[in-house]
């Protein structure tokens, strides 16, 4: 019996007596009839006595086995991919660095682990972080690309490696590298140490610190250098050797406050809380409901005591001096005065006075009228002396003086003009304003009952540039306007009322013709069903432009002048009633790889070019070149998918090498391929699936079809030679 055994070589990188199930591979290993399942260490060699063929060792259900026969596997058999690379030593010199407040980036470097095998990986970056992102190197996915998630799981496993952990913050993003033999201040993550896990001896901060106080959540604590800011503090005792600035302080005993407010309109302020009763101002002035005084009160050159009177029993000794009054009641002096018959009005009567404040009476005997000495001659009364209240007349014509400014009374029954006739004037009589140009009335206005009343002009409303005509709201107010006008630009501006919306309405105000709003441009109304918003001109203007496109558009109809349409029903279906081209020969796809058509009905199907000649041969997926008919048949089903009709699907990858496409979008970029070689699109719910470009298979099939038909005549042939023996 020949005998059979095997030899295992572990690479460095991995485990000594690692069992074949940590291996994952995907093959079966033979084993002797006596020997038992489990994998041997380096040095074991099997000798085979078994009298019958041995079963195989299943690793993982592989499509194959591994002959045994004198058969070595050594580290180059066993890719890096299934082994767990993060158990091992590894380095790697890739530089990372905060790029803003949620993105973390690296510059190129390169992977290496402790079996020597190197790695170049790509620069790259978080993206923008909204949680916690773990970054590690997946073997599985790349073995230049860094991996990112924000599912720890995900960064650990088979041929997997964390590398750092970065999060986002308010002011910078923060990273922590797996490696690394210190932590950066600047990459601890806010809110991630208890302030019961320092221990020092002093703490030196720095020149901005925050401390969140316990009493108040929504305070906060800073220390700036030398200054401490806070909007709350808390002690039993504060000791201040030096001086306390702050730009206000309250002292709450109770229900009483003591304040100081510097910058305020009382610098000083005591009593109840809300309600103080005691103010002194940062001038000096003192307020207060009462005031008891045990000392002297001084009052300096210029100050002054107003409001209620000073009891008696607090005024010293009063200097006459300081006494200014229109007039001062007393009920005793001790003046004496120095005319003895100056109280005598007995012997001073008005009749044997012969002055009046040092004035002749003749003097003042003068002024009276000659007729009327009850009353002073006009002649004689100074001038500018007289005011309106002391003017009487029965009209103002017979005043020949300017009127000046009349500020208040009524004048009515009047006409008003602002000059002569014959000239430009304006005249305002009865309700009427008129403006004439000489003897032309240029315009009129009125006032009307029309609606509900107004005013009416007989001719045009001009208003100077850069100024507009404003209507006022129901709302009033100094904002609540809308009006029209033409700014200095001279353009045409229309300002909408606080509603935002612009109603265009029909003579009778009874329905919109359209409406403008914030929202919508809308056509129509209960009684206009039927408006079309069409161009001026046929074919000339454009609804959008190449650089002002339209969002969505919905439309049950899209059509063009000959009545040919695309028709959209509200139930999704769109319907065409003429051809459906695209715009270029050959240029543009119906669906992809990852948006394709479930069903396309149809009644013929024509190709334009793409049927091709095979007969000289079909190049395989691995090179070879066999007869259309050996390429039919060495096409197989997939292990595991089928069809929408519940059959198994055939596998797309034994096809010829032309009919073969990989997924890709439109410009021919194939996706990405998983450990399975499935195609998937990173980040999106799109799932892409692979092909086959069926004119090949057609023509592939049709030569096939030749072949057969070659071989009927030959065996034709042969049959006929058979029968004429």
């Amino acid at each position: 019996m020949v005998s059979k055994y095997f030899h295992l070589t572990i690479p460095a990188l991995t485990k000594i007596n690692m069992k074949l199930s940590e291996l994952f591979l995907n093959r079966f290993l033979y084993r002797d009839w006596s020997q038992d399942s489990e994998t041997k260490d380096s040095s074991f060699v099997s000798t085979d006595s078994s009298e019958v063929e041995v079963a195989a060792i299943p690793s993982g259900g592989a499509a194959a086995d591994v002959n045994t026969g004198n058969v070595m596997i050594d580290s180059a058999n066993i890719p890096s991919t299934v082994i767990n690379a993060g158990d091992y030593g590894w380095t790697q010199s890739c530089t990372f660095s905060s790029t803003d407040l949620n993105t973390v980036s690296w510059g190129a470097g390169t992977f290496l682990d402790s079996a020597g095998n190197s790695y170049s990986i790509s620069a790259g970056n978080t993206g923008n972080m909204t949680a916690k992102t773990y970054i590690y190197l997946s073997l599985l996915e790349s073995e230049t690309v860094y991996q990112t998630s924000t599912t720890s799981s995900d960064s650990v496993g088979t041929g997997k490696v964390l590398i750092a952990v970065a999060k986002n913050e308010s002011d910078a993003a923060t990273y922590n590298l797996v490696e690394a033999n210190q932590i950066v201040g600047d990459n601890i993550l806010v809110n991630t140490i208890d302030a019961g896990k320092i221990v020092a001896g002093s703490l030196i901060v720095g020149t901005n610190v925050a401390i969140g106080t316990a009493e108040d959540a929504a305070g906060v604590t800073t220390i700036v250098g030398n200054t401490v800011t806070t909007s709350y503090v808390n002690a039993l005792d504060i000791t201040a050797t030096g001086q306390i600035t702050a730009g206000s302080m309250l002292i709450v005993n109770g229900v009483n406050t003591i304040g100081f407010t510097p910058a305020g309109a009382n610098a000083i302020f005591a009593g109840p809380t809300g309600s103080p009763t005691f103010y002194v101002t940062p001038a000096g002035a003192l307020t207060a409901t009462s005031v008891t005084i045990t000392g002297d009160v001084t009052a300096t050159a210029g100050s002054d005591w107003t409001g209620n009177s000073i009891a008696a029993a607090y005024i010293g000794n009063l200097d006459a001096s300081k006494i200014t009054t229109g007039s001062l009641t007393v009920t005793r002096t001790d003046a004496k005065c120095t005319d003895a018959n100056a109280d005598q009005t007995s012997a001073n009567t008005a009749a044997d006075t012969s002055a009046v404040n040092g004035l002749a009476s003749s003097s003042v005997s003068g002024w009276a009228h000659g007729s009327d000495t009850t009353k002073i001659d006009g002649g004689d009364i100074y001038t500018n002396t007289v005011t309106a209240t002391q003017i009487y007349v029965t009209s103002l014509s017979a005043l020949s003086a300017n009127v000046g400014t009349l500020t208040s009374g009524i004048i009515q029954g009047v006409t008003f003009k602002t000059s002569a006739s014959g000239s430009e004037r304006i005249e305002l009589t009865g309700d009427n304003l008129i403006f004439y140009s000489g003897s032309s009335i240029k315009a009129t206005v009125d006032g009307t009952t029309a609606g509900s009343g107004g005013v009416r002009s007989t001719g045009d409303w001009f208003t100077a540039n850069n100024r507009s005509y404003w209507i006022a709201s129901s709302a009033g107010g100094s904002t609540q306007y809308g009006g029209i006008g033409i700014n200095s630009s001279n353009q045409f501006w229309m300002t909408l009322g606080t509603g935002n919306t612009l109603y265009c309405m029909n003579n009778g105000q009874s329905s919109q013709l359209f409406s403008l709003s914030t929202s919508s441009f809308r056509f129509g109304g209960p009684s206009y069903t039927t408006i079309h918003f069409t161009p001026y001109t046929t074919n000339t203007q454009d609804l959008g432009t190449s650089s002002y496109n339209w969002n969505d558009v919905y439309c049950n109809t899209v059509g063009n002048a000959s009545g040919n349409a695309i028709w959209f029903d509200q139930s999704g279906r769109v319907q065409v009633d003429n051809h459906f081209d695209p715009s270029g020969t050959g240029s543009y796809n119906l669906g992809g790889s990852t948006r394709y058509w479930a069903d396309v009905s149809y009644k013929t199907l024509t190709d334009r070019g793409c049927l091709g000649w095979f007969d000289d041969g079909v190049e395989l997926q691995d090179g070879r070149i066999v007869s259309d008919m050996e390429a039919l048949q060495i096409i197989q089903k997939h292990p595991t998918k089928k069809t929408v009709y519940g059959k198994p699907m055939l596998d797309y990858k034994t096809f010829p090498k032309v009919s073969y496409k990989k997924a890709a979008d439109h410009e021919g970029k194939e996706y990405l391929r998983d450990k399975n070689d499935e195609p998937y699109i990173k980040n999106e719910t799109d799932i892409p699936a692979d092909g086959i470009e069926m004119t090949s298979v057609f023509s592939i099939m049709i030569g096939a079809l030749k072949e057969l038909d070659n071989r009927l005549k030959i065996a034709e042939k042969e049959i006929e030679l058979l029968k004429n023996k």
